[in-house]
């Protein structure tokens, strides 16, 4: 493209750029019709409804590279109370000197009577920008915003396009009655839209078709002599509510995204990473690219890896010293920058991003003969990567990815309670990227995962009144590094940090002595260990115990009566029970019950708890186990489970009768 060409395309875009976006006009009777409205068919529930939602992003060919213009304008239902912080807006945009938000309006309307009181956003209720992480937040406060209001504000971002990916998330906590998004870009530019919706979208020839249209979906394609428009229009969208057991939640909810994969003049159009091979060509050889980044610490490293490891050592040993080096050494920043490295200054620094600290850890062991590679990952908390092509915007994180024997070892040294040998769940997100010379492709996914917690209680030396129990719980590495994580980041729990492991006990068991093992050393499970007294009234015949001295389950997770989100477990689950009651002479079961065996989705789910007495040693055991194989589960799936899981919090609080025998 020439810069003849790119100059006309730059004026002709400048003043379609001038031109205000194609917007409706609300008026008066829309106001006061939706301000006496408190029930919406869409949801008769919902704390707030989305009246209209309008976005539209402009993007334009400067001389400096492209820009953006989004206009942004929303008018919301308040119904209840709880959803009023809506009337607390916060812009984020990237900090950068061309970037700039303006034209904040805002207007609250409420009823008095059948009056309509306006109430402007003013100087006051503006708040001034903040940076966090690298983003300037804007903020200003919708004024006189209580129950019954209705909110409605707009305004603009002009920023430098670099992102490449748009995004448009249709379905939220909230319903929408109505939500619009258009966009106007070059005809230099291609634009791959990946769409998740659930319905095909009503072709018309004008925008105006299309919104004075009834139809759920509607899409409209407008030309100009050097640009384009496309726009969207989706009505009565549901809202989605919070829901336990989801890993991902905005995997399932409505939204479109275009990615930029070509530019162009009109006679070529040069197309780039719309295929993970074609990624891997651009990101890992040449100038700049990761392969070439790998190497440029050696000189500052080389002599600590010298005196780390020997040659007879095999590449476990090799990954492991390495390993638990750079994890004790280096230390990640807040925030992570994927493209831009600097190993050198990293590991002079002791500190960096963790992108640098995973590509170093990378460069350490392929300086020591192990088969290592970065491996670009996805994140949970956002949509995940797919297949068909990378998408920018998905693309979260760069851990290191090591094959011995033909065995995947994922590792990540961001973040000191990391165990050895597993990444955080957060980063099992389908479909990830092993970048090389060739490159490769792999899903990881939650049931790849796994997590094995058992838990051992003994009872024993019965006095009149009261028996001594030990409680061991060993936890599962996940669990563990949670639990680390946490104490870590929260200086007031890590104080609490054994109040949650006597929660769990019953409420006549009272807790003497209890030590956490191995809780600075990030590659052992937690042992959470405690000494307890358990009283019961001497003067009672007959006293109870639980069977599940510590429950799997208290009470039932699945609640709700209905499901919108399908049903996710972070990994998959082996957990066991082992009580073991050593009775006195003059103390008996009563009733040993019976066995229990559950299965769901043909042992995708499993509880099973076997109950013994021994009348010759006079011994109790109660041994149980639940097990989740089967990570994922549809909507249709869950009124089974919601009773499967019943049935264990019912077979949880069954209680042993133990029966004392009475002094003649």
């Amino acid at each position: 493209m020439n810069f003849k060409q790119l100059s006309c395309i730059y004026l002709c875009t400048f003043i379609l750029w001038c031109v205000p976006s194609f917007a409706r006009e609300f008026d008066k009777d829309f106001i006061l019709k939706n301000l006496k409205t408190n029930r919406y068919a869409i949801d008769t529930e919902a704390s707030a409804v989305v009246l209209h939602e309008n976005i539209y992003r402009h993007i334009i060919w400067t001389e400096s590279g492209f820009s953006e213009k989004s206009t942004v304008h929303m008018i919301i239902k308040i119904i209840k109370s709880d959803a009023a912080y809506l009337g607390d807006i916060h812009v984020v945009y990237s900090q950068d000197a061309r970037n700039s938000s303006s034209n904040f309006k805002g207007t609250t309307y409420n009823l008095d009577g059948e009056k309509v009181i306006e109430s402007e956003v003013g100087k006051d209720d503006k708040l001034k920008k903040k940076i966090v992480n690298n983003n300037v937040v804007m903020s200003f406060s919708m004024p006189s915003v209580k129950e019954g209001s209705i909110i409605d504000y707009s305004y603009e971002i002009v920023s430098y396009f670099n992102e490449l990916t748009v995004n448009w998330q249709i379905q939220d906590q909230y319903p929408k009655l109505e939500s619009e998004f258009s966009i106007t870009f070059p005809k230099s530019v291609q634009f791959t839209t990946i769409s998740h919706t659930r319905l095909n979208s009503k072709s018309f020839d004008l925008e105006g078709d299309a919104e004075n249209s009834t139809d759920s979906f509607c899409f409209v394609k407008r030309d100009y002599a050097e640009s384009q428009k496309t726009f969207w229009i989706r009505r009565n969208i549901p809202g989605v509510k919070k829901e336990s057991y989801v890993v991902n939640r905005v995997n399932q909810l409505e939204r479109l995204e275009m990615q930029m994969t070509g530019t162009g003049g009109w006679d070529r159009m040069i197309q780039y990473d719309n295929s993970w091979n074609i990624l891997n060509k651009s990101w890992w050889p040449g100038f700049g690219g990761m392969k070439e980044k790998l190497t440029e610490a050696h000189s500052l490293y080389k002599m600590d890896l010298d005196s780390l490891i020997s040659r007879d050592m095999d590449a476990v040993e090799k990954t492991t010293i390495i390993y638990k080096f750079l994890r004790w050494r280096l230390t990640a920043s807040d925030y992570n920058v994927i493209g831009r490295y600097n190993l050198k200054e990293a590991y002079s620094n002791k500190r960096g991003t963790p992108s640098e600290l995973n590509l170093t850890l990378v460069a350490m062991l392929r300086d020591a003969g192990v088969d290592a590679s970065p491996i670009i990952l996805g994140a949970t908390d956002h949509v995940s990567p797919i297949e068909k092509m990378p998408v920018f915007n998905r693309i979260i994180f760069i851990a290191c990815a090591v094959y011995v024997d033909s065995n995947l070892i994922l590792l990540d040294i961001t973040d000191k309670n990391n165990p050895l040998g597993a990444l955080s769940p957060h980063y099992y997100n389908g479909y990830s990227w092993i970048m090389g010379d060739k490159g490769k492709g792999i899903y990881l996914t939650t049931d790849m995962l796994r997590e094995k917690m058992i838990t051992s209680v003994k009872i024993s030396d019965f006095g009149d009144s009261t028996a001594s129990v030990e409680i061991i719980q060993k936890l599962g590495m996940i669990r563990s590094a949670e639990k680390r994580r946490e104490w870590t980041q929260d200086k007031e729990k890590s104080k609490k940090k054994m109040t949650e492991f006597r929660k769990i006990l019953p409420e006549d068991v009272s807790v003497i002595e209890s030590s956490i093992d191995n809780e600075t050393n990030p590659d052992a499970p937690l042992v959470i260990k405690q000494k307890c007294i358990l009283s019961f009234d001497s003067k009672t015949k007959d006293f109870f115990l639980p069977a599940n001295f510590v429950k799997f389950f208290d009470s039932n997770p699945f609640r709700e009566a209905k499901r919108q989100l399908i049903i996710e477990f972070p990994y998959g689950i082996d957990y066991s029970y082992h009580l073991n009651i050593q009775l006195p002479e003059n103390i008996a079961p009563e009733n040993v019950p019976e066995p229990v065996n559950l299965e769901f989705d043909k042992n995708g789910m499993s509880y099973k708890k076997m109950t013994s007495y021994v009348p010759e040693l006079n011994m109790l055991t109660v041994n149980a186990a639940f097990n989740v194989d089967n990570t994922a589960y549809g909507t249709d799936q869950y009124e089974g489970i919601k009773t499967f899981f019943q049935k264990i919090v019912d077979d949880n609080n069954q209680m042993i009768v133990l029966k004392k025998a009475m002094k003649k």
